[in-house]
């Protein structure tokens, strides 16, 4: 029993250091690393029941954040949780009555300026939260075991929605849809993308799939097992959000992928001088020793841009071509531009989508 948070708190770090004391093995020391959730009576809850349940929350929090912390619970805390179920709830009837729309942003190829294919994202246009970015809504549908059919209703919507505005032959332009990690640990996923092929007959070749970089190194064998699966069926595959995990070289070589995507972060700090375009030269190497394609993530100004150009990457998207749009005015902004010509030919500054401007 302790007298107050101060109390708490310091018991809770005696804790964690008796926990993280190193112990011998015979084959290898060993290290145990723990978090903890404090709730404190009376501040918090009054019963014995609220107390578990707000304390365990404040545990995931910190086991969300930083491994081996605590953490308080919070009232802030307390609203997530409710939003959470809330939205938990109400995906069902999201999907059903397609509240979750598609937006489409344009991928270009940096030589030419033309648009080669787009990226569907997800929004969740809430009745009384309002609208809502995937980062809010698909995490959830994992944690709740929703990820399957959510997975399928956003790639078969996409598909559905690119197939009518965009049909086959219209210049080769590709639909790219991301996976999640939910959706990449499901057993039937290659199945699942087979069927769905099959039964809206849509090419395989105009269907790229992206997987993050740290889904695939959490799960390296079942990444090398599946997208090469994946890869069987004729569908590309794109490491997205490249930079921001531990891949290796000898790793990567692995992995049945067609193209690395560097992670915005490193595109935005281009200007920032030799230490962040050291960065990104170091991954274009590196994509390029492979075999693979480089596209380049949140492009906004047109130094980033040439400096891109410059430097062998093929691809790019950004809100300097274009900010994610339905798919109607993806389609007229690419008819436009095949009738009046490139958005920048070769060795001329590209030009941004018109209406852009650089946001943050």
């Amino acid at each position: 029993m302790t007298d107050g948070p101060d109390d708490a708190a310091a018991l809770g770090r005696r804790l964690l250091g008796a926990l993280s004391a190193a112990s011998d093995h015979p084959e290898a020391e060993l290290r145990i690393a723990a978090s903890i959730g404090i709730s404190v009576f009376p501040g918090d809850q009054g019963t014995a029941e609220a107390l578990l349940t707000n304390a365990e929350l404040a545990m995931r929090r910190a086991k969300a954040e930083i491994r081996g912390s605590l953490r308080f619970f919070t009232s802030a805390l307390h609203e997530a949780a409710v939003t959470k179920a809330t939205l938990a709830t109400a995906l069902p009837a999201a999907m059903r009555e397609r509240q979750i729309f598609l937006v489409y942003q344009p991928i270009v190829d940096l030589q030419t300026g033309t648009i080669v294919g787009c990226e569907a994202l997800a929004r969740w246009r809430h009745p009384t939260l309002g609208l809502l970015p995937p980062g809010q809504f698909i995490q959830i549908a994992e944690e709740t075991g929703q990820i399957r059919d959510l997975g399928l209703y956003i790639l078969d919507r996409a598909i559905g929605e690119f197939s009518a505005a965009l049909p086959d032959g219209d210049d080769g332009v590709t639909l790219s849809v991301n996976l999640s990690f939910g959706q990449f640990a499901e057993e039937e996923l290659v199945d699942v993308i087979r069927d769905e092929l099959a039964r809206t007959r849509f090419p395989a070749t105009r269907l790229e799939l992206e997987l993050t970089e740290s889904m695939l190194a959490q799960e390296p064998e079942r990444a090398i097992e599946m997208t090469r699966a994946v890869s069987a069926l004729g569908c590309k595959l794109a490491i997205d959000d490249f930079g921001t995990g531990y891949s290796s070289l000898a790793q990567l070589r692995r992995f049945q992928v067609d193209f690395l995507k560097i992670d915005r972060s490193f595109v935005i700090d281009i200007a920032g001088g030799d230490g962040p375009q050291g960065v990104v030269r170091a991954a274009i190497a590196m994509g390029h020793s492979l075999g693979l394609a480089i596209i380049a993530e949140g492009v906004e100004t047109v130094e980033q841009a040439e400096f891109l150009r410059r430097e062998g990457v093929e691809l790019a998207q950004g809100y300097l071509f274009g900010k994610p749009m339905p798919i109607a005015d993806l389609a007229e902004m690419h008819r436009r531009q095949a009738g009046r010509g490139d958005i920048a030919a070769p060795g001329k500054r590209p030009a941004p989508y018109p209406g852009s401007t650089k946001l943050h």
